[in-house]
């Protein structure tokens, strides 16, 4: 029985995002080892942010959730939030403050 939940837990986070990419039409890539998620960035209703200054960001899509483990300082990431933020003027960010 552990080693049942041990297999879960692993196949699981296998799919927690490692990367995040955004394209010129303003779709957001999320990369992990088991799966890549294409979004376009209209269809975001909500990115949640850490309370530490580094663990997952939780992207809230329609139908489900995709997670991002990151630092949210980092400056490639807040520059991928601010163009989605651009093209979805809509979005709400929780836990989470734009630096420029």
């Amino acid at each position: 029985m552990v080693a049942f939940v041990f297999v879960m837990t692993w196949y699981f986070s296998l799919a927690i995002s490692y990367k995040v990419e955004i394209n010129e039409i303003g779709e957001v890539e999320l990369i992990s080892l088991r799966r890549r998620v294409t979004i376009p960035s209209k269809k975001i209703e909500m990115i949640e942010g850490p309370h530490l200054p580094f663990g997952f960001i939780r992207f809230r899509l329609e139908r489900e959730k995709a997670y991002l483990f990151a630092i949210p300082r980092n400056k490639e990431l807040q520059q991928i939030l601010k163009i989605i933020q651009k093209t979805n003027p809509e979005i709400k960010f929780k836990n989470l403050t734009l630096l420029f």
